[in-house]
């Protein structure tokens, strides 16, 4: 995970200064790849914080919550910045006169999302602590609320 991230902010470092419709375009694919390249983050952190807690004598993953919390917010700052520069930029070239609109933050009904963010953390908690807490989601309200649905499991 470490030299995922080094060399994404090598990357990005080491992009020239953008003087053209081209280079932003050339940004943006470069943006969307490095993007893509992290999709597996939760999972390899998943992954590691349940071979961490399998070894005696290792630290506890609670000494790591400080790191994983400013790690998980950081994650979504970015995510954030990016999927809204590469949805302005994907509208802009086209042409599409909403460009200025709120890029992929996004109506929804929160139910359903709840639910199905549930199954996937408990989950986890069933995969990281052997037992998961008691979920229980009004849905009779189904609530519309104004997120990027793909970082409920983050909030939750």
């Amino acid at each position: 995970v470490h030299d995922m991230h080094l060399a994404t902010f090598e990357a990005l470092s080491a992009f020239e200064q953008m003087d053209s419709d081209e280079d932003v375009v050339r940004f943006t694919r470069m943006l969307e790849g490095e993007f893509r390249a992290h999709s597996e983050t939760l999972q390899l952190l998943r992954s590691g914080i349940a071979e961490l807690r399998s070894c005696p004598g290792a630290l506890e993953v609670l000494q790591l919550q400080a790191f994983l919390d400013r790690f998980l917010v950081t994650k979504i700052g970015n995510r954030v910045l990016v999927d809204n520069f590469v949805d302005w930029v994907g509208r802009a070239g086209s042409g599409d006169a909403s460009a200025s609109s709120t890029g992929v933050v996004t109506s929804c009904r929160l139910s359903p999302l709840l639910s199905e963010t549930a199954e996937d953390v408990c989950g986890l908690a069933r995969e990281v602590y052997g037992r998961c807490p008691e979920v229980s989601i009004d849905s009779s309200l189904d609530t519309e609320v104004l997120l990027v649905p793909a970082h409920l499991q983050f909030i939750f």
